[in-house]
């Protein structure tokens, strides 16, 4: 009901209804004025009705004036309205734009934390303890139990007529055992011309592997 007051169609049919009776009512006191006139005229009291007249009209002009405040009053209120409906506009867009920002830097946040993630790994390798073993050349000429068989010092690969550098390459040959090879027959399989075809080889280290068997049983138990 407050919003209905508030509209304009019903602030101008209210100025339409004060005028009205204004109208009216200065009708009235004008036709009662002359009716006074006309009666009391053969008295000669004529002077008695201006001053009435000039009082009407003072009440005239003061509501006049009333009601041109009233209506002012109302076209301010009716800016400040709009004003406030155009401010809430804005903040509404504001917040939006805000809630789209936000919604950028939390997924950009995530995704910040998940390459982080992934990189603890890596921090983990380069942070490393250079000082433990692992990290230092063997001192012996065997390395660790899950390293290679058998470490070859600087000073081996550097003599003349060496195996594994000819012509300033280096020749490495690597051997990966599936078949859980005894230790014993390392050196056999190492010492193999490594220009054989890989199933050669491995016919010949299980050849060699069950002529040993055979003759570790025949060898009589002291």
């Amino acid at each position: 009901m407050s919003d209905h007051y508030m509209t304009e169609q019903h602030q101008n049919a209210i100025i339409a209804v004060i005028r009205c009776l204004m109208f009216k009512s200065s009708s009235d006191h004008h036709d009662k004025s002359s009716e006074i006139e006309i009666d009391i005229s053969s008295l000669s009291t004529t002077t008695m009705i201006s001053p009435v007249n000039d009082n009407i009209d003072i009440q005239l002009q003061e509501v006049c004036e009333t009601i041109d405040i009233l209506a002012g009053g109302i076209q301010t209120l009716n800016d400040d309205a709009q004003r406030l409906s155009h401010e809430s506009v804005k903040i509404q867009n504001a917040i939006d734009g805000l809630t789209q920002e936000f919604a950028v830097l939390k997924l950009s946040i995530q995704e910040q934390n998940v390459f982080l993630d992934g990189l603890k790994p890596n921090q983990e390798i380069l942070q490393q303890d250079v000082s433990s073993l692992k990290q230092k050349r063997p001192r012996s000429e065997m390395n660790i139990a899950s390293g290679i068989p058998k470490f070859f010092p600087l000073t081996m690969i550097e003599q003349d007529g060496n195996p594994y550098v000819r012509d300033d390459t280096m020749f490495i040959k690597i051997m990966v055992d599936f078949g859980d090879m005894p230790k014993t027959l390392l050196p056999y399989a190492l010492g193999l011309n490594p220009g054989l075809p890989i199933n050669i080889q491995q016919a010949m280290i299980k050849r060699e592997a069950e002529r040993r068997a055979q003759q570790a049983a025949t060898v009589p138990n002291l």
